[in-house]
């Protein structure tokens, strides 16, 4: 690590698997302008992935990022950016998938910021990265082993102390809703990372490292760190047993949860491990229960689903969504039992869901079809499933995340964003939603409609903002969230129970700090940064990411959402949501003013949707102005 480098190990490995050559990037050419994580990772596939290529192209890149935070004592610092063309959204675009646990501080320790991977090896193959040795080895032994049992034979091989990224058997015949898979359940999925990795013919990453990490101003770090425990510590989602407060996810997890279970240095510690006689035992958290809330018919079925989509390394927010089309479809007399090769009167059991990942993972008979994703299946269905298509995935053939009829602000964000936004994006729905709206007023923490507004004054500067479904400064709302989002996705720090920290059960009046990731950054790397200058660092990064899907075609008149959303009332609701009466609807009169409200702030082209070529360069992305016009001819005659 260089001398006068804090935060950051300064050192970028770049691997190709077509020649077996390794070489060392810097990261400071990087980090001034975009930190780390999806920052880094999307100026990489800026300059090195051209449009049109395609996500199992040899010439797509695979980049694994951490962040100037990853691996130090910040609370949450265990996490990681995977970024690449993607094939789980419609259409394939550069985008992001986040991951958990450990293996992030594991590649800092072992001297490296982040890991670039391109070309294709001619087979399986296992990457090892020990400190400065880097080789690729050859494993046509594991293919076809689920991520379990890859796991155990690299522990056994490697020792127990190194750290796994493994694909499944869905990655390996990538499956477009595939998904990275490390230990029991940390995961990058939604996007189909795994997919990109099984195309690379690259099994798992092992990772061991022995350096430590130098931090700028040590003992402000740690006061700062000891802050924000203390801001996290007895944390509600720990409480509601990582679920939020949806009754049969918190008392499946109680009936059989054995210990809490955390990433990388994290006090909340949100998931909980599970074990179940006869099955292998696992962390849930969130839509990891998928079968569950599909109706499993009992606690075993609903474990048997979970365990096989991360064994199989499947997205198991995806199989939520895709498989409770499914069976509707069938219901509806649109699917049969002999085109599908599958008993959906068994939906449910055991046995339906062993069939169905198995068929999906392998792409057998009709999985075939399902492997390629929500998008692939409508192909196959055609015109009369546009609806429940819609109303199952809002946009970009991604599995719907919060209600877009009910919450103008999920509406802005699904509309304008390149995957499901809310993911890695949950500051106003865990202030507003959960904390203002969904947990009893008996939870601690809970806030009244008076502390709301006061909160959202101070966080997005309007009262009307913590308002849930009025559409009054929502865009103003949905700016502030992206670029927080891009902050935390770059130093890289947990979303979804921590960071920003707007709230604390932990202090009189509930309040919290939403400023502390930037004082942990500049304490951490020693470049001090005011607010202004925070705010356009993840400004500058959001509107690099447009940037990326402009150049790929995107325009206004993408920046929407399923029709089905406008249209059809929102009378039923999956367990987690709020039912209103009257049923909600999205507004397109108000929307397609909140849109244009919401260019307004951003500085795009009101007629486009495209940057314009003074806010790009008012961002210092200047270069990014001049590639877009002189490489890929997009127009700025409209910017003054």
């Amino acid at each position: 690590m260089a001398e006068d480098i804090f935060g950051w190990t300064g050192k970028i490995l770049r691997v190709d698997l077509s020649t077996g050559k390794t070489s060392n990037e810097p990261t400071m050419a990087y980090a001034d302008r975009f930190l780390g994580g999806v920052g880094i990772g999307m100026k990489i596939l800026w300059d090195e992935v051209p449009p049109g290529v395609h996500p199992f192209d040899s010439e797509n890149k695979l980049v694994f990022m951490g962040g100037p935070l990853t691996g130090t004592l910040a609370p949450s610092s265990g996490r990681l950016e995977v970024c690449a063309k993607a094939p789980g959204v419609d259409p394939f675009i550069p985008t992001r998938s986040g991951m958990g646990g450990y293996w992030a501080p594991e590649l800092k320790f072992a001297g490296y910021d982040g890991l670039i991977v391109q070309g294709k090896a001619e087979g399986p193959c296992v990457l090892e990265i020990f400190d400065d040795r880097v080789a690729i080895s050859r494993a046509p032994e594991l293919w076809g082993l689920d991520t379990y049992e890859t796991q155990r034979c690299l522990s056994k091989k490697y020792g127990k102390h190194v750290r796994t990224l493994c694909i499944g058997p869905a990655g390996e015949n990538r499956v477009h809703f595939s998904a990275i898979i490390s230990e029991s359940g940390y995961a990058a999925a939604k996007t189909g990372m795994g997919a990109v990795m099984g195309a690379k013919n690259l099994k798992a990453i092992v990772v061991r490292g022995s350096n430590g990490i130098k931090v700028a101003r040590g003992e402000e770090f740690i006061t700062l760190c000891s802050h924000v425990t203390k801001l996290l510590r007895n944390h509600p989602m720990r409480k509601w047993t990582s679920q939020g407060p949806v009754k049969g996810q918190m008392e499946f997890a109680q009936r059989h949860r054995t210990r809490f279970a955390s990433c990388f240095n994290c006090p909340v510690a949100c998931r909980s491990f599970i074990n179940m006689e006869g099955l292998e035992g696992g962390e849930v958290m969130c839509l990891s229960q998928y079968y569950l809330n599909l109706g499993a018919v009992n606690d075993k079925a609903a474990w048997n689903g979970k365990v096989l989509g991360d064994k199989l390394g499947l997205c198991e927010y995806t199989l939520y969504d895709l498989l409770g089309w499914l069976h509707e479809e069938y219901q509806a007399g649109h699917l049969t039992e002999k085109e599908t090769g599958m008993d959906w009167d068994t939906f449910g059991t055991e046995g339906f869901i062993q069939k169905a990942l198995h068929k999906i993972s392998h792409r057998i008979g009709f999985g075939n079809v399902i492997a390629d994703g929500p998008a692939g299946v409508f192909k196959y269905l055609g015109e009369r499933s546009r609806s429940s298509y819609e109303a199952h995935f809002p946009a970009r053939g991604q599995a719907e995340h919060y209600s877009l009829r009910s919450y103008p602000v999920a509406l802005m964000q699904w509309a304008v964003g390149g995957r499901d936004p809310i993911s890695d994006a949950h500051d106003w729905m865990a202030l507003v939603y959960w904390a203002g709206i969904h947990w009893p007023r008996s939870q601690k923490g809970a806030l009244s409609p008076e502390r709301l507004k006061v909160i959202g004054k101070e966080v997005y500067g309007s009262e009307a903002a913590v308002d849930p479904h009025s559409y009054t400064d929502k865009a103003k709302v949905a700016v502030v969230v992206q670029n927080m989002s891009r902050l935390k996705n770059s130093l890289v720090l947990c979303d979804w129970s921590t960071f920003p920290i707007l709230t604390s059960i932990n202090t009189p009046d509930y309040k919290g700090d939403p400023d502390v990731e930037r004082r942990l950054f500049c304490a951490a790397t020693g470049m001090d940064v005011d607010v202004v200058q925070w705010l356009k660092i993840g400004e500058r990064i959001f509107n690099l990411e447009r940037a990326l899907l402009v150049r790929e075609g995107r325009r206004k008149e993408h920046d929407t959402v399923g029709e089905y959303h406008f249209t059809v009332p929102e009378t039923e609701v999956p367990p987690w949501e709020v039912k209103r009466e009257p049923p909600p609807l999205a507004d397109k009169e108000k929307f397609h003013v909140m849109r244009n409200e919401f260019y307004d702030l951003r500085g795009w082209d009101k007629e486009t949707g495209i940057p314009k070529r003074s806010t790009l360069k008012s961002l210092d992305l200047a270069d990014v102005a001049r590639e877009l016009n002189d490489k890929w001819s997009v127009d700025f005659t409209n910017d003054e």
